[in-house]
């Protein structure tokens, strides 16, 4: 079967820096559409670096059809708070547990069944499977 013949169009690409951004942007450049790399800045503490590398990225790839990146400003910082990724201090291993994370997340899903009753609860899951299969 033979690829779909798309006709070129102005895109948003989310881009970070890594291999799998290079390449969905180079991609999409071959195909002949014009690609606005839209980069996520949340707060995080690695994201100067990854900006870094998404521009060499962007510079490797230089095209008349790629526009300049799209920065959009979403700060979790209300959400998270002191978390290592923000603050860049007493950043886990590699060997260390995920018990801070399944720890809120088992604090979210308890109030989260009390505040609902078990009928709404069983229409949103039935909602869910109807949406996603």
């Amino acid at each position: 079967m033979e690829p779909m013949k798309r006709e070129p169009v102005r895109v948003v690409a989310l881009a970070s820096g890594g291999v799998e951004s290079a390449v969905l942007l180079k991609e999409l450049l071959a195909e002949g559409h014009t690609v606005i790399p839209c980069y996520v800045k949340a707060g995080f503490s690695w994201e100067p670096q990854e900006q870094r590398a998404l521009e060499r990225v962007l510079e490797a790839l230089a095209h008349e059809r790629l526009e300049e990146i799209a920065l959009l400003n979403l700060p979790v910082d209300d959400c998270y708070k002191e978390h290592w990724s923000l603050t860049g201090r007493a950043v886990p291993d590699a060997a260390s547990p995920d018990g801070e994370c399944r720890r809120a997340a088992t604090r979210w899903l308890a109030r989260r069944k009390t505040s609902r009753s078990k009928k709404s609860s069983r229409r949103s899951r039935a909602r869910y499977r109807r949406t996603w299969r």
